[in-house]
């Protein structure tokens, strides 16, 4: 309901509905039906969105400045902190993940890759140039290369080291299919370089509940399907919070440089460009040191219909925020 007392811009509805849909189809119905004004489109339903638009829905795509990842449990007392610790290791997971393939064949184009804890889309100034390419291109035969140079050997399609096995179980968030199909592209990826993962569906929020708890370490190994939001370019997207040591939003990963450069960061300096720089030094030394894997940036596809005026100009992806105040019915 509007707030009476709200000082800026007044709303001209006189009530919005927020309801759960327990999944992409219902909700892909609900926009068909009307029953749903304004609405989200699963780039899994993608080639279906004539269905909407021929209905005269608009569809708008809407990047997050963050980043989306595949998480490793370092926490320590994990048992498979002593394996992830390992630099080569995600470095080779990190070769086993296909973002232009992801890209283009689940996510239609609307996913550009990513390849630091700076999204290359939306443009802002803190990515830094050479990261607008990957350090560890697609290449599952060199991430084996590099297991194997190790000591690590193939027995029976799995990575064998010791009494170490490169076989995991991977929660992934449910209920949307896009993200199902990239968990699964990314298996079967890691497959060619001897690594095992076996996929477990999750609610998102048990999915945060457990990973997010370094008190039982030893509930979960591997995660996809989440990553972090900024809350827009205003804000300094430094890693203290998600990469330094014991970072409240970590996942038990540790580097003493990695530290020294994330306080760096914070340091006065006498220019913006002296500033800009030293975040570029935390920025690429966290891209290439693999606190976490990165995955493609996907867009929101916010789907509104004819009626409904002003979503898509008062939608600011980057910023995180949802301007409903000015949002209007047709008459």
């Amino acid at each position: 309901m509007p707030n009476k007392n709200y000082d800026g811009h007044k709303s001209t509805l006189k009530k919005i509905v927020f309801d759960y849909e327990s999944s992409n189809a219902s909700e892909f119905a609900g926009l068909k039906t009307g029953a749903i004004n304004v609405g989200y489109l699963d780039l899994s339903q993608y080639t279906a969105r004539s269905e909407l638009t021929s209905m005269g829905d608009t569809i708008t795509p809407e990047y997050a400045f963050g980043y989306s990842d595949t998480q490793l449990n370092m926490f320590p007392g994990a048992k498979t902190a002593k394996i992830f610790d390992h630099l080569y290791v995600r470095q080779a997971m990190q070769m086993g993940i296909d973002e232009d393939a992801i890209n283009k064949d689940i996510y239609h184009g609307y996913a550009p890759p990513t390849y630091g804890p700076i999204p290359t889309v939306p443009a802002t100034q803190f990515l830094d140039p050479e990261l607008s390419k990957p350090i560890y291109p697609y290449n599952p035969s060199k991430g084996l290369a590099l297991m194997e140079s190790h000591g690590w050997k193939m027995q029976n399609g799995i990575l064998v080291k010791g009494s170490e096995k490169m076989k995991f179980v991977m929660l992934y968030v449910s209920g949307v299919q896009a993200g199902q199909d990239e968990a699964e592209l990314m298996k079967q990826d890691w497959a060619a370089e001897g690594i095992s993962v076996t996929l477990k569906p999750m609610p998102i929020s048990t999915f945060i509940t457990i990973t997010s708890n370094p008190k039982q370490p030893n509930s979960w190994q591997m995660a996809t399907g989440l990553g972090w939001d900024y809350n827009g370019p205003g804000y300094y997207p430094t890693g203290g919070e998600l990469f330094g040591t014991g970072a409240p939003s970590g996942f038990g990963y540790s580097n003493s440089e990695e530290d020294k450069l994330i306080a760096a960061t914070h340091q006065p300096y006498t220019s913006d460009t002296a500033n800009l720089h030293a975040f570029w030094r935390y920025e690429n030394f966290t891209a290439e040191h693999l606190p976490v894997l990165w995955n493609n940036n996907a867009a929101t596809l916010i789907v509104n219909s004819a009626n409904v005026h002003g979503v898509a100009k008062n939608y600011d992806g980057p910023d995180g925020n949802v301007d409903m105040q000015y949002w209007s019915l047709a008459k």
